[in-house]
């Protein structure tokens, strides 16, 4: 009986992807991961920033997760400037910064004394393109402008700003509130003055739910003992929804420091000119100190 020849059934090599192909999956891989971690909000606290505007205006831009506060102060509003260097127009203040060598420390920070709203950012008149949303907000991802905002930040507030529905947008005028005062200056010049306290119904946009709902209690040690310093930053914390539940004055040598726990003291630190100390501050929430330098700088 004759035998059949049988042929030998070669086992199928498995395909081999591509090397190039095989690097781009893992590199899309890992910026899409870094993409998802840098764009996701969990911050518990707004972000505010004193950005310079059109024609010579100031604007505070408050972001919410799903909204925008747009505050406008017009560029002949008289502004106490942080730091005890006078009065100065709003539209002086970024330049003013920038001769002192603090940037636009000194916009933002004299925007918080003057109006005592928690602004916790600067950062230049390209900022403003954040309020316009879509592709405008997203070229600022790549567009070179400076900002006390890290990388981080910047990538959020493009992508956050870019899908803020249009009804969850407002814009605040200080002057049709009355809360600016129409004068003249001493050549007889239209100016602005603040008018002595911002209204409530303005104040409760910065209140901040990481404060209130907890409860939060703060104690002052007060170096500078005047009484009004310590007062005017009491009101400041009562805006965002602190409570001041002791001011004690002291002989203090440090500027300013901060004790408290997570998020409190890097949203505190944004806004005063202040460090960060680990100290427990018990019996508080929050311990702030201000010594006798603080007026230097706020």
């Amino acid at each position: 009986m004759r035998r059949r020849n049988r042929q030998a059934i070669e086992p199928e090599t498995p395909r081999k992807v591509p090397k190039p192909l095989l690097i781009f999956a893992i590199v899309l891989a890992l910026i899409s991961s870094l993409f998802l971690f840098i764009t996701r909000d969990t911050s518990q606290t707004r972000t505010n920033i004193a950005v310079p505007g059109p024609e010579e205006s100031v604007y505070i831009l408050s972001f919410e997760h799903n909204g925008l506060t747009s505050i406008h102060i017009p560029g002949n509003t008289v502004i106490h400037t942080a730091g005890n260097l006078g009065d100065w127009p709003a539209r002086s203040l970024w330049k003013l910064g920038h001769n002192e060598g603090v940037k636009g420390a000194l916009m933002s920070r004299s925007l918080t004394k003057t109006f005592s709203l928690p602004v916790t950012d600067w950062a230049g008149s390209e900022a403003y393109g954040f309020t316009k949303g879509g592709i405008a907000s997203l070229k600022l991802i790549f567009t070179p402008f400076e900002t006390s905002l890290t990388f981080g930040e910047r990538i959020r507030l493009a992508f956050a700003s870019s899908r803020i529905d249009p009804a969850n947008k407002r814009v605040v005028n200080l002057v049709t509130l009355n809360i600016l005062s129409l004068d003249k200056d001493e050549s007889g010049e239209p100016i602005y003055n603040v008018r002595e306290r911002t209204p409530v119904g303005i104040l409760k946009l910065f209140d901040e739910a990481l404060f209130s709902a907890e409860g939060v209690t703060i104690g002052i040690e007060d170096g500078v003992q005047d009484g009004y310093v310590a007062s005017e930053l009491s009101r400041l914390l009562t805006v965002i929804g602190g409570k001041v539940v002791s001011i004690e004055k002291k002989e203090i040598p440090d500027t300013c420091t901060i004790s408290a726990r997570g998020e409190y003291a890097s949203f505190l630190a944004k806004v005063l000119p202040c460090t960060i100390d680990k100290t427990d501050p018990k019996p508080f929430d929050i311990k702030i100190r201000i010594g006798a330098e603080f007026t230097k700088l706020m």
